[in-house]
């Protein structure tokens, strides 16, 4: 009976112990800001786009930010489990806050993501700034293919979008934790 347990156990174990969706690979500090340094950020990275009204409304916050890139498993569009990456974020501030997940809009490149702390078309990474600059969690994924992701990014495949947020928010918590 013994043996046959053994057996068992050797057999199982490769499974259990299997890379999973929702696993975290890495996770590496992007931001820790002071108040006075998200003033400066936002005017180094958000000054080239030109949106006066937003970087304004970004710059009336007192409030520093901690942001991760994390690297994660997730499926492709084959059903295979690829590394994808994502940003969390949120403000520096000793009491609970609420999360939000934010999917990116179309990008031109595969780096316009919020892993790299940049973002979509003329507004930039001011939505997922305004996210955590207003006290919350900011949970970013980049999709399947982006970012420094394995692959090629499936344009509009909903399954793959809607697997790899979840995932995304599965390891994010896990670094939380």
């Amino acid at each position: 009976m013994r043996k046959i347990i053994i057996s068992l156990l050797g057999l199982t174990a490769p499974f259990y112990f299997a890379q999973q969706a929702g696993d975290v690979v890495n996770f590496e500090p992007k931001l820790d800001l002071t108040p006075q340094g998200v003033i400066n950020f936002i005017s180094t990275n958000l000054g080239e786009q030109n949106p006066p009204d937003f970087v304004s409304y970004l710059n009336g916050f007192n409030v520093g930010l901690k942001a991760y890139k994390i690297t994660y498993y997730t499926k492709n569009e084959n059903n295979m489990l690829v590394k994808a990456t994502g940003l969390i974020m949120y403000p520096n501030v000793n009491y609970k806050i609420s999360t939000v997940v934010s999917d990116h809009g179309t990008t031109d490149n595969r780096n316009n993501v919020p892993s790299n702390l940049k973002g979509t078309l003329t507004a930039g990474f001011v939505v997922e700034l305004s996210y955590a600059l207003n006290g919350y969690i900011l949970m970013a994924p980049d999709y399947v293919g982006m970012g420094s992701g394995d692959g090629v990014h499936p344009y509009v495949h909903y399954p793959t979008e809607a697997s790899a947020t979840i995932d995304f928010v599965t390891a994010a918590n896990k670094v939380l934790t």
